[in-house]
């Protein structure tokens, strides 16, 4: 019988067989794009050295390039269209400045690889393949889901910043915007993604920005709203999502989760839990001290993933509450 570790997969050998396997860490930059899964959703695409792309799930170019085509990775919204900004807003569009063309999108990302890996090396190419066996495992051909870091200079300090990231806009002049992200580190530093400019900073300055106007979660109707690699257009018309209170508390969730500590929905869950078990009125102040630090975006997901209704609480707290017939 064959026993050679170099045989196909399908190949007859003798088994169990011993099987080693090894990881790679990749750099990767990101840049802002637009899907349309029905509706135009802006989100930071990250573009790796090695010609992967993770556009709500890893591709190779020869598979953005198919996703451009029919329509799923866009590079303009229509005038008249919407675009949503995840837990932020939408805007709806009207004189849109684009760009890129369908036909050159693929092009840009390609550059963007360059910058990384000048000679376009060892660039991945899935043929249609999405995972691979490895011992009894099947690894997915193109790695693992991407990870938001921070290079601080030219030399490594060997301290990992893991991150992740929330949208604002940031105000440049009067009647003019920029769609930024800001990247939330463990460390609680704030790197600034697409604004004027860069900038770096911690939570207290991104407030003490907001009050000064020059970060905002709004948009007046009839300003120009530009994001970076993507184009410019008039704002029509704003549907807000929440205020900029509101995000500063999910930024300050985001360096609590990203510590290993308890978020506010969490913090809240519990003593919402220790209310219902057991009721005081000191109870009730913690848990009206705990719901009032949740952001009122999230408050629907306190008492489960799925987005359950937070009226339990609500009432606990004295608010009045519509409840459907049915129940």
């Amino acid at each position: 019988m064959k026993t050679s570790a170099f045989l196909d997969d399908d190949a007859a050998m003798d088994l169990p067989m011993v099987v080693v396997e090894r990881q790679r860490t990749l750099e990767g930059r990101q840049v802002f794009s637009m899907l349309n899964s029905g509706r135009f959703c802006l989100v930071n695409l990250a573009v790796f050295e090695d010609g992967v792309v993770d556009c709500g799930g890893l591709m190779d170019l020869p598979t953005l390039a198919l996703r451009v085509q029919a329509g799923e990775v866009a590079t303009l919204v229509p005038d008249g269209q919407w675009l949503s900004i995840f837990h932020l807003g939408e805007v709806q569009v009207r004189k849109g400045d684009w760009r890129c063309k369908p036909e050159a999108y693929v092009d840009f990302v390609r550059s963007v690889v360059k910058e990384m890996n000048p000679r376009l090396e060892n660039i991945v190419v899935g043929n249609g393949r999405e995972s691979k066996r490895i011992g009894n495992v099947r690894h997915a051909l193109l790695g693992s889901a991407s990870k938001l870091t921070r290079q601080d200079g030219l030399q490594p300090n060997w301290r990992q910043a893991v991150g992740d990231q929330v949208f604002l806009f940031e105000r440049v002049d009067e009647g003019l915007y920029r769609a930024v992200s800001l990247a939330v580190y463990a460390d609680g530093k704030i790197v600034m993604v697409g604004g004027s400019k860069p900038w770096a900073g911690d939570l207290a300055q991104v407030a003490a920005l907001g009050k000064e106007g020059k970060l905002c979660s709004r948009l007046p109707v009839g300003a120009t709203l530009v994001v970076a690699q993507v184009g410019r257009f008039l704002v029509n018309a704003f549907t807000l999502v929440t205020d900029l209170r509101n995000k500063l508390l999910e930024i300050s969730d985001l360096i609590a989760k990203l510590n290993g500590r308890p978020d506010s929905c969490e913090i809240c869950a519990e003593a919402f839990e220790a209310y219902s078990a057991l009721p005081s009125p000191d109870r009730l102040k913690q848990l009206r001290e705990a719901y009032g630090l949740v952001p009122e975006h999230f408050r629907s997901y306190i008492l489960g993933e799925c987005g359950a209704d937070d009226a339990p609480i609500r009432a606990a707290l004295g608010e009045r509450v519509w409840l459907d017939e049915e129940e």
